[in-house]
């Protein structure tokens, strides 16, 4: 079968779908093929995006921490310090299958 000219998958489906099997299925769960079958793709095909299991799991992390904000830096670093300490906090009772990754 030839390839497609335009993608299946991007980067992005790759780590909603792997945030997806994470959240429901957890750590466990998560496999290349796993992905791959809920993306509809042969599991070697996730390679032309990401290099390893790992860096899935990595670029979930990632995206996970991307939605924290980060409070202005300023002169008061403890309390940016607490801040962000309070925001990674909220985000890991969010998402307590980041546990298992960070």
């Amino acid at each position: 079968m030839a390839r497609p000219k335009v993608p299946l998958i991007s980067p992005g489906l790759v780590v909603e779908a792997a945030t997806a099997i994470l959240e429901v299925e957890g750590l466990h769960a998560l496999s290349l093929r796993h992905l791959g079958t809920r993306l509809r793709v042969n599991s070697a095909s996730l390679y032309h995006h990401f290099a390893s299991k790992e860096d899935i799991l990595l670029a979930v992390a990632r995206a996970a921490l991307r939605e924290i904000t980060l409070p202005p830096l300023d002169a008061d670093w403890e309390g940016w310090i607490c801040e962000n300490a309070v925001a990674y906090r909220r985000l890991l009772v969010r998402k307590p299958f980041l546990l298992s990754l960070i």
